[in-house]
C-alpha cells in the first residue's frame, strides 16, 4: 500500500514538473509601440506669373536736343527741338519667355523744331521706331544701363519759300538709357535720318537728344 502511494506521488510530481514549463511557453508578452508620424514641407513652386521689370511695360517721357539738317538744294539748317514720346518695353517677352537675353521697345514721338536756315526751316516731326538692345548692370540697382539700336520711320514738315512740305524718312541710330531713382530713366540718343527727295529738296539730318522717361 505504501509502495502504491509513493508511486502515485512520484507520478503527480512528474506531471506538475512537466506542466510548469508548458505554461511558461504559452505565456504571451505584449509590447506597446508608439507610431511616429513625420511631415515634410512641399518643395517650393515657381510662379509663372509675369514679373514686370524696368525692361517691361509702358513708359512716357519728354526730350529735347539739337538738329543739323542738310537740305541739299536749300542750304543747311540747324536748331533746337523738344517734344514728347511714349513706348512699350518688351523685356518680359524677349528675355523671360523667349530667353533671348535682350530687351526692346516700340516707341512713338512728336517734336516741335526751331531749326532754321537761310532758305528752309523745319517746323515739326513725328515718328515710330523699334529699339532692340541689352541690359547691363542689372544687378546693380538702382542703375540699369540699357544700350540699344534705333530703326524707325520719321515724317517731318519743312517750310521753304512759304510752302510747307512733308518728307518721309528712314531713321537709324544708337542710344542708351540709365534707369535710376526707381522708375525714372535718363537717356541719350543719336540718330541720322535719310529723307525722300521732294519739291527739289533731298534733306538728311543728324539729331542728338536727351530724354527723361517714366516707366510704369
Amino acid at each position: 500500500m505504501k509502495t502504491k502511494l509513493a508511486l502515485m506521488a512520484g507520478i503527480a510530481a512528474a506531471t506538475i514538473a512537466f506542466a510548469v514549463p508548458a505554461s511558461a511557453q504559452e505565456t504571451t508578452t505584449t509590447y506597446n509601440r508608439t507610431e511616429t508620424t513625420r511631415t515634410y514641407d512641399a518643395a517650393p513652386t515657381r510662379s509663372n506669373d509675369p514679373v514686370m521689370t524696368t525692361s517691361s511695360g509702358p513708359y512716357v517721357g519728354v526730350m529735347g536736343g539739337y538738329n543739323w539738317t542738310d537740305s541739299d538744294g536749300a542750304g543747311s539748317l540747324e536748331g533746337t527741338e523738344y517734344g514728347v514720346f511714349a513706348g512699350y518695353e518688351l523685356g518680359y517677352i524677349l528675355d523671360r519667355q523667349l530667353n533671348w537675353g535682350m530687351h526692346a521697345a516700340v516707341e512713338a514721338h512728336y517734336l516741335w523744331s526751331d531749326s532754321d536756315g537761310s532758305i528752309a526751316d523745319k517746323n515739326n516731326e513725328w515718328g515710330v521706331s523699334f529699339r532692340p538692345g541689352f541690359d547691363v548692370l542689372t544687378d546693380a540697382m538702382p542703375l540699369n544701363i540699357k544700350p540699344y539700336g534705333i530703326v524707325g520711320y520719321r515724317r517731318a514738315e519743312f517750310e521753304a519759300a512759304g510752302i510747307d512740305e512733308d518728307f518721309d524718312g528712314f531713321e537709324l541710330g544708337l542710344g542708351t538709357e540709365l534707369v535710376a531713382y526707381g522708375d525714372m530713366g535718363v537717356r541719350l540718343d543719336y540718330t541720322h535720318v535719310f529723307y525722300e527727295e521732294s519739291a527739289g529738296l533731298d534733306p538728311s539730318e543728324d539729331n542728338v537728344r536727351l530724354g527723361l522717361a517714366y516707366h510704369f
